[in-house]
This record gives structure tokens, sequence and C-alpha cells, in this order.
């Protein structure tokens, strides 16, 4: 700071004072603004160095993993000031970036993120570097729900009737929807918010206007008795910050003294008593320096997420017995530890707007800083336009269940810098990066997801080794089912349809074709185009789920209760979203946070 104010007291310009003084104001304010996004004061102190130094006494509950439903667990148990837990969490206190809602792609491939691959697959990704998905998970306080796009949808009641037609007892739709409910402010802590600034209105009414004339309807909400149409989404911001778990219920509890938090601790274990009915202990590993454990007293809550969640697990002795084996790791539970992997997988394709015609983009953002820093209001605000969302069905019969949603984002002309940002998120590589930069030179761009809602593919979470810091080893199976391959493509398709409204037609909105050397000797535009389009510009939605699945004690392919407790061990609960038996049709981040307070509840009704 203080080379920036010399700078100016240097200016050729002279000043007898009061210039200097206003302008040196202007910058300390600004500075003291940008500091004020992620205070450390926001955040749980570190219990680190007591640990470090002191050890640790047992703790009532340790609770590993201080993402989306560890955050609302942790906040939760330590309501009862009678109770000591303890939370873990491999990463540190976020950065500003996942504070401000528009720079949410920025946190990807940084020291934030768990930075994964799945394996290689011919069938999709591969216009991805090292033709392999990217599938990061946040490290910090507050997980993924750090770094995801902040869209609050809770899903439709089928999503969770089929998880109680699969003999997940209480788990339909009227015993889920009072906690949908209660998260949402007033009756719960997270605060929800819709927003569009003029800029997006503009687009947001193109696109529905084109749906509308080929039938697709614009509604309020995708609820109960409203599946299909185009909605604005809610998304977790309050005043223009974002309002992750970690904000909204661990905030609650910075005060509370039962309450510690260890931040940099990556546990490596969970640690058996002779008769494998109990966890004692956890072992865990500080700043990668420091091993400790700590004892449980009456339950450990594994909250590590889909991936890390049964990566642990398998670590620990809890698996298919035939993978561990492999490994040499003796087997505590035989269980199907890390199947079932779900995930929302989508499609990436491009329309140019104005070409030719679109002005170009003035490359200062100096207004939408200040408005935003000063304010809290403007551009970075939102997510761009993404918090607009369609929902439809690709079939040509009655259903009106949705089989497809898409995502939206717009870039401006000549706006190069952030949608160079937008193809490093997305780990775009050569050549197709370079014709999509040669295009937003030219004109507009929308990049539309085509997303697939219900995936019939299953993947599986294994370990690689035994060295609790190598990543797992992560099969996506994408499209292993061609009916998702045939599914996604229709969605597709359905899109490619607006350029054929009178909406797009005025706005000269085309297709943007990609040069693809295998795709380009289909016809182009057809449905096997489609398809191996698809192929190539396929990313993850980052849902990834059901690697540690619920289900009633006699299913086979299960391995928690419909109260989450992990078959065979009485004090070990599994509580994010690997449990989930099928993926919802809509963002996953609500769902987990319903899955974290009804964990919550069981634990206080078990141990009243």
């Amino acid at each position: 700071m203080s080379t920036t104010i010399e700078a100016f007291h240097t200016c050729a310009a002279p000043s007898v004072g009061p210039a200097n003084l206003l302008f040196t104001n202007l910058l300390q304010t600004l500075f003291v603004a940008r500091c004020a996004l992620s205070p450390d004061d926001n955040w749980p102190e570190d219990y680190a160095d007591q640990a470090i130094k002191n050890g640790l006494d047992t703790y009532d509950f340790v609770v590993v993993g201080a993402g989306t439903a560890g955050s609302v667990i942790a906040s939760r148990l330590s309501e009862n000031p009678q109770w000591k837990v303890l939370l873990l969490e491999a990463g540190a206190n976020p950065p500003q970036e996942s504070t401000i809602p528009e720079l949410y792609v920025t946190l990807q491939h940084t020291n934030y993120t768990w930075n994964y691959q799945t394996v290689y697959t011919e069938k999709a990704c591969l216009a991805q570097a090292n033709q392999r998905c990217y599938w990061p998970r946040g490290k910090m306080i507050g997980g993924s729900n750090g770094i995801n796009a902040l869209l609050h949808i809770p899903g439709l009641p089928r999503d969770y009737d089929s998880w109680m037609e699969q003999g997940n007892t209480e788990w339909g739709w009227k015993y889920v929807k009072p906690y949908f409910e209660g998260l949402l402010y007033p009756k719960g802590p997270l605060k929800v918010s819709h927003f569009l600034n003029g800029t997006e209105e503009e687009y947001k009414e193109l696109i529905t206007a084109a749906a509308e004339e080929l039938g697709i309807p614009c509604v309020d909400a995708i609820t109960e008795g409203t599946e299909i149409g185009f909605t604005r989404l809610l998304r977790a911001i309050d005043h223009g910050r974002r309002q992750s778990t970690a904000v909204a219920y661990l905030g609650k509890a910075l005060k509370r003294k039962n309450l510690h938090v260890i931040k940099n601790a990556q546990v490596k274990k969970l640690n058996f008593g002779e008769s494998n009915k109990k966890i004692q202990s956890a072992t865990f590993v500080v700043r990668n320096q420091q091993e400790l454990t700590v004892n449980v007293g009456k339950e450990l809550i594994l909250t590590a997420g889909s991936l890390d969640s049964p990566k642990l697990l398998l670590l620990s002795g809890v698996g298919p017995s035939q993978h561990l084996q492999s490994l040499n790791i003796t087997v505590r539970h035989n269980l199907p530890v890390g199947k079932n992997l779900q995930d929302h997988v989508f499609a990436f394709i491009f329309f140019k707007l104005d070409e030719g015609l679109a002005p170009i983009a003035e490359t200062a953002d100096l207004d939408k800083i200040y408005n935003y820093l000063i304010h809290s209001s403007g551009e970075l605000t939102g997510n761009g336009l993404s918090s607009l969302s369609g929902f439809f069905n690709t079939r040509n019969d009655s259903s009106q269940h949705p089989e497809i949603q898409t995502l939206h984002s717009i870039f401006q002309r000549n706006n190069s810098a952030g949608f160079q940002t937008f193809l490093d998120a997305f780990a775009i590589q050569e050549p197709y990066r370079t014709t999509l930069q040669n295009q937003i030179l030219k004109s507009k761009i929308l990049c539309v997801g085509v997303i697939l809602l219900k995936p019939e593919s299953r993947g599986q979470v294994q370990l690689q080794s035994t060295d609790y810091n190598d990543p797992p080893k992560l099969i996506s199976n994408y499209f292993e089912r061609p009916g998702d391959l045939n599914t996604l493509a229709r969605g597709v398709q359905v899109k490619k349809s607006f350029t054929q409204t009178a909406s797009y037609r005025a706005r000269n909105v085309q297709m943007l074709h990609v040069p693809i050397e295998e795709c380009d000797a289909y016809q182009l535009w057809s449905d096997d185009y489609w398809r191996c389009y698809v192929k190539y510009f396929s990313f993850t939605l980052y849902h990834p789920v059901g690697t540690v699945k619920m289900g009633p004690t006699a299913n086979k392919t299960s391995c928690v209760s419909t109260r989450l407790k992990l078959k065979g061990v009485d004090n070990l609960r599994v509580a994010d979203a690997s449990i989930m038996p099928v993926i919802p049709g809509a963002n996953t981040n609500a769902a987990t946070m319903m899955i974290a307070e009804r964990a919550a509840e069981f634990v206080k009704a078990d141990w009243a």
C-alpha cells in the first residue's frame, strides 16, 4: 500500500495537500474494504498450536471435514454446552475470491482445492488437459461450499420418494421437505437471494423468449407440480457475499468454548477397537508435519465428501475385501464403499451473438470493483447468467419429469481475460482453445452447459496406494450406459433448436462450430455428430454422490443405515453427499445440508 500511496505523492501534478489527502483516504478505504472480505475473525480460531503443545483430550464428537455437512453438524452438536466437539479440516480459511460470487471459478487449480482427475476414458472429457476429467473439491473451511456456483436447489419430490422406495424409511419428500424449509432465513441460518444485473436481464429475456417459442414456459420456480421450464434460481448470497455453511452455521459458533477446530489437519486413519465395532480414535497430520491422535468419546461423524469419505474408510480397512487385500490393508468390514459413484455430467456448447456488430468490451473493471468493495453491489455480486436455468424433457411423450438442466454464461466481445479464466478453469486444451479465443475477438459468446440430471451410469472410488497423501482413484464411468449419451445428445439438440426461433434470429445467434477431427466426419449438427462432440466437451458439474450408500440393513449394496450409521460399527456415522442412494435431479449442495441437519438430529436423539 505504501508504494502505491507514494506514487500519488510523486506524480507530476502539484498539490498543496488536500488532493493528496483525498486520494490517500480513497486508497486506504479500498484496501480496508478488500481486507474485510475474508478476515480471520470471520472464521473459527485454529486450535492446532494448543493441540501440538498440550495434546488432545477425549472429545465426545469428532467431525472429519469442515465442508457443507461438517460445518452444519459441528455447529449443531456444539449447541449443547455439555458436549465437547472437535472439527478437523484439511484446509485453511477461505481466500478472498471465495467470498466474491463472480470469482468462484478462479479457485480451481489452486491450493484451496483438491485438484483431482479421473482415470482416462475414451468416452468423456477428451477436450480437457491430459484428456481426463478435472474434479476439484474444496480444501478450506466450508469445503466445496466455498468454491461452488452458490446455487440453492432442493430438488423435486420424486428424487426423495425414490430413496424411500428403496427401503430408506422416512427419507421421502414429506419427511425431508421440512428440513429444506428450515434451512432458509428467517427459519434457519442460510440467506439466499435472486440476482440478475441489468446486463444479464437482456440475455435472460432473449433465452426465455426463445424457450417459450418452443413451448418451454418461464416459471417462478422448479418445485412440486412445476418441474418443466426456465426459472431464476436462488443463490446463497447475502449483501453480495457468499453464504457457505461455514458462514451461516460455523459463524454462529465462533465463541463456543466446547467447539475446537483444527485447520490444515488431514486425517489419515480411523482406528478401530479390538472387536471392530467401535472407532476408538482418529489419527491426523497437522500442517504436513505433526501427527496427532484424538480419542472418540461418543461418535465420529465422517463428512469429508463423496470422494474423500470413501478414501478414508478404505484406508481404515472398510470397503470391498478384494480391493483392500490387494493393497495389504487389514479388512475391518467388507462393505461396498466407493461403489455407486454418480455425478451430473454436462456438455458445453457455444453460441456466437452479434458477430461483427457487438461493441468491444471495456478493458477496465474499476467501476465494478469500486461498487463491490464500497457498496456490495454490481456485477461482482453475481455469478453471471448461471442463475438462469432451464429444465426440460427431451422425449416426445407426455412426461413432465425433466431429464436435462441448462446453465448459461455470457462473455462480451474482446473480453479475452475473462474468457481466458473460463478456459483455464475448465482445463480446455488446444486446439480447441484457439478456436474459442479467436471467436471472442469477433462476437459475444453464449456458453450453455447441458446437464444430464438422472444418469444411469455408475462409477467407483478406489485407492491408488496406502499413502494417505495420494489422491483417490476416480473412475467416473461417464456414458457407460448408452442411454446417458443419447439423452445428453438429445438435450444438446433441443438447445440447438433455439437458433431456429425468431428471438435468436433477430440477434443473429448461431451455433459456434469447434473443429474436432473425429466428429467432423459426421454430418454437422446430426445426432451422431453430437454424440461424438459430447465425448470431447463433457465436464463434471461437481456433484459426485453415492459412494457410501444409504440403505436398509438387508441391502447388500448399501454401507450406512437410514440413521447414517456405518454397518457393523456402533459409533461411526457418515453424513455427506456420499450417502445419497440416487443423485437428485438438481444441484446437490442443498440436499447435503438437509442430510447434515438430519444427522445432527439423529445424534442428539441417540445421546439424549
